[in-house]
């Protein structure tokens, strides 16, 4: 599962020890399978599984609660909303991402720059930006490969260095 490290620190961080955790995370992984059909393609999977495990860590603390509770309900209720979403931890790593790509496109050259953006930005092909530049498709190809690969190794260094 791609979001299992995420889930089990989630549900680490909410239950007193990782034997427990474990057990809470395969019951997760159980009830998943069993209602995958209820998921909706367009909803964050990873807050639905979260949800999964939220009401399993709750039903385990009201199980276990003829002996002390290490954390109340509200202290866990807490916990569980000061968790960031997936979607606000994926929106903060596009922007840092946009970001770097940006600053990185402003240290091209500017005719480089230039073509990358009538390549990516206007979808044009190395065809029409040759005939609109009056230069071989062979030399847009090059500046073509060459600004990528410029790109590729600025964002690769820069301090917030994000996958793109």
């Amino acid at each position: 599962m791609h979001h299992q490290p995420q889930l089990r620190s989630f549900i680490q961080s909410l239950t007193p020890d990782f034997s427990t955790a474990d057990d809470v995370l395969q019951e997760c992984f159980l009830t998943v399978s069993a209602k995958a059909q209820e998921f909706q393609l367009e909803s964050n999977f990873l807050a639905w599984v979260r949800a999964i495990a939220r009401f399993k860590i709750l039903a385990l603390h009201r199980d276990q609660s003829r002996r002390p509770a290490l954390l109340s309900e509200e202290v866990l209720e807490t916990l569980i909303l000061s968790f960031p979403s997936e979607e606000t931890e994926t929106r903060s790593e596009e922007l840092r991402g946009f970001e770097t790509l940006r600053n990185c496109l402003s240290k091209l050259a500017p005719a480089a720059r230039e073509i990358i953006h009538m390549r990516y930005f206007s979808q044009w092909g190395p065809a029409e930006i040759s005939r609109i530049r009056e230069c071989s498709m062979n030399a847009i190809n090059v500046t073509l490969a060459r600004s990528r690969e410029a790109l590729r190794r600025c964002v690769e260094n820069s301090n917030n260095a994000v996958i793109l």
